[in-house]
């Protein structure tokens, strides 16, 4: 399927990490290889440029890719540089809300603390069926977080980072003029590298100055907004917000009763700073749409609409579990659970496609389908792939096997670890 993605600082690869270990590398080289004078020179001016090099890469616009669904994960492909799998177990905060004429998901991701990314689709069966994959259920989950400010030192980091970059690429092309002219450049360079050099130590400091300080911040979480900026921090419950637009300064909140809130987030800029235009409707969007869910407004989620209790293990043993479920199988296959009050296989299926549900009522709703129709094995662990722990992904695997002594007993054994695990703690 197409979409379109906002991902303005892209994967790891073209933030900090791989530019400051090529310039580790570029240093250890020019201080230990047998190299002239000029190439060592050149091999440190590089190494430097490399470390100065991540504050000041641009962040990047909107683009239109194509996803690929597999069995836990998404693959963003036909993306340039930020072609990326998003897997299922990664993932840790995600919202559906409606922009325009479109849907638009956002997903907060494990080690990635910047602006999440989002994918704009077309319908909302798209968006289910990326939600499927990644294990998300109907109203999202978790913490998306949008940092809305820059920290205090922040500006003054850049500024000295770029100024170090610019004497870096100066002090090299005094270097390599002097290889080809001959000419004698030493005055001009040390002081270019002089100067690189304390600009790269200014800008050193005041990252390590800044480590402990929380920039400001939106974050939607199942409680409410939560608002940060400048010390201060508050929770906006989502049945208070009456509506939200853009402000010169943000974003401003109406809160029922006709109270503004302004929630203070930066504009763009051209580095990797601030939410961008597109950013700001996307938060705008997720914030009403939840606001929407909260008094009644939101498209509702799919319940069950018979009884659903013969699933639930009641405190019997694994074995007794499996055996009463596949008898509750053979019935409905037979054609004794189609009356109202009764099982249907919808309602089984509502329950495996629930990422939010009882993990106990989707093991026995998966067990009696799959033990009802063998066929359904493959639609089932396509949906359990998606589960995040790979502890209840195993138990409920292991209930799946139509070896009920087998299944009774691995699956006892399973819990006992984890019962000593716990324990352990």
């Amino acid at each position: 399927m197409r979409a379109r993605l906002h991902d303005p600082h892209g994967p790891i690869a073209l933030r900090g990490y791989p530019w400051y270990l090529g310039a580790v590398l570029a240093l250890l080289v020019a201080t230990f290889g047998e190299f002239a004078g000029e190439l060592r020179g050149l091999l440190a001016i590089s190494g430097a440029m490399l470390f100065n090099l991540p504050v000041l890469l641009p962040r990047l616009g909107p683009r239109n890719v194509e996803v690929v669904l597999g069995a836990g994960y998404v693959d963003v492909k036909r993306a340039g540089v930020r072609r990326q799998r998003i897997r299922a177990r990664d993932v840790t905060g995600a919202s559906t809300a409606l922009l325009g004429s479109k849907i638009v998901l956002s997903l907060a991701r494990k080690g990635r603390k910047d602006i999440p990314i989002a994918l704009e689709l077309e319908s909302l069966d798209e968006v289910k069926a990326i939600r499927d994959a990644l294990g998300v259920g109907h109203d999202g989950f978790g913490t998306v977080l949008w940092p809305s400010a820059l920290r205090s030192t922040e500006g003054q980091d850049t500024v000295f980072s770029a100024s170090a970059f610019v004497l870096n690429a100066v002090s090299f092309a005094l270097v390599v003029g002097s290889l080809f002219e001959g000419d004698s450049t030493t005055p001009w360079l040390v002081l270019t590298l002089m100067g690189s050099v304390g600009a790269t130590i200014l800008a050193l400091l005041l990252r390590l100055s800044s480590r402990k300080e929380v920039s400001s911040y939106v974050a939607m979480r199942a409680d409410g907004l939560h608002v940060y900026h400048l010390g201060r921090w508050q929770v906006l419950p989502y049945n208070r917000i009456a509506s939200i637009d853009e402000h010169h300064d943000g974003l401003m909140l109406m809160l029922h009763g006709n109270a503004p809130y302004l929630v203070h987030a930066k504009a763009r800029s051209f580095f990797a700073r601030g939410l961008s235009k597109a950013e700001r409707q996307i938060v705008i969007a997720q914030v009403t749409s939840a606001a929407q869910r909260a008094q009644g407004r939101g498209t509702p989620k799919p319940e069950t609409e018979t009884r659903i209790d013969v699933l639930k293990r009641n405190g019997e043993t694994p074995h007794a579990w499996f055996s009463r479920l596949d008898v509750t199988a053979q019935t409905m296959l037979s054609g004794g659970y189609r009356g109202g009050s009764n099982l249907s296989e919808q309602d089984l299926w509502t329950l495996v496609e629930d990422h939010d549900a009882d993990l106990e009522l989707r093991t026995g709703a998966a067990r009696v389908l799959v033990r009802a129709r063998p066929e359904n094995q493959a639609r089932v662990d396509t949906l359990l792939a998606a589960i995040r722990d790979e502890g209840d992904q195993r138990r409920v695997r292991v209930a799946l096997d139509p070896d009920l002594d087998a299944a009774g007993r691995e699956f006892e054994e399973l819990e006992q670890r984890q019962m000593a695990a716990q324990m352990r703690r």
